[in-house]
């Protein structure tokens, strides 16, 4: 049977004897003024599904279900698609954190691939690079790279030229041999700034190194030195340092 609005009907007949049937709502029953809805049962009344409904056409003798596709996608679809661009949503996350997570991997960790970090030591024999632009240091060795570490600088960038000016400065400078530090800063290996050719240039200042984390541990900007994020990442440069006998920084804008 089909309604005037489209929907197609189904309709059962109410049991005889005292009849009755399940409406939303409450128990449809029978008595001396007709079909009426209660809220509790029917003597002996019999459980119909959800949706069934007195059909006004044939008020006392059927009742019958909405069995349109509308209603069913209403009822039953929308719970599905939900969950399916719920798991969709959960993919696309999930592939956006593990993407994150290898770029963290690739410039924090001394333990990328060789040709990650090759790229950046190409054409340069053992030496510390640093790439102030990326704030990233590099431990090259003859053209490859040892390893790569997150770097702060000088709260006022780079380009130092004056003692105080809170930069780092740029340049290619020896380095120094690594030494315990008694700022709190672990280990300190000192930057030759500024050059003879600087100083004559009329640069000043000194003091220029490169070292652990502050005190508390968090990687901070500094007054003008390079500093790594953890004590296990200075002594490991330390070490490399040491077995490299490495005697040369470049300190890249």
């Amino acid at each position: 049977m089909v309604s005037r609005s489209g929907r197609r009907r189904r309709s059962i007949g109410i049991p005889g004897g005292g009849g009755q049937g399940l409406y939303p709502g409450g128990w449809v029953c029978e008595s001396s003024f007709g079909w009426t809805l209660k809220t509790g049962n029917c003597v002996n009344g019999r459980t119909l599904s959800q949706g069934w409904e007195i059909n006004s056409a044939k008020l006392g003798s059927s009742m019958t279900e909405r069995t349109n596709d509308a209603a069913n996608m209403s009822g039953r679809r929308p719970w599905a698609r939900r969950l399916r661009i719920g798991l969709i949503a959960l993919g696309l996350f999930l592939c956006g954190v593990a993407g994150l997570g290898g770029l963290y991997l690739a410039v924090n960790s001394s333990e990328v691939s060789e040709g990650t970090l090759s790229v950046h030591c190409k054409d340069l024999k053992t030496q510390v690079l640093v790439d102030t632009e990326s704030k990233r240091m590099f431990l090259c060795s003859e053209g490859r790279a040892d390893g790569i570490y997150k770097v702060a600088l000088g709260k006022r960038g780079v380009g130092k030229r004056r003692k105080g000016d809170k930069k780092t400065p740029l340049g290619k400078y020896w380095l120094g041999n690594p030494r315990p530090s008694n700022a709190g800063v672990r280990t300190f290996i000192q930057v030759g700034y500024p050059t003879l050719v600087q100083q004559q240039k009329g640069y000043t200042g000194g003091s220029i190194g490169i070292h652990g984390p502050s005190r508390d541990g968090r990687l901070r900007s500094t007054l003008g030195c390079i500093a790594v994020a953890t004590h296990d990442e200075i002594d490991e440069i330390e070490m490399w340092v040491k077995e490299n006998r490495v005697k040369k920084v470049w300190i890249r804008g």
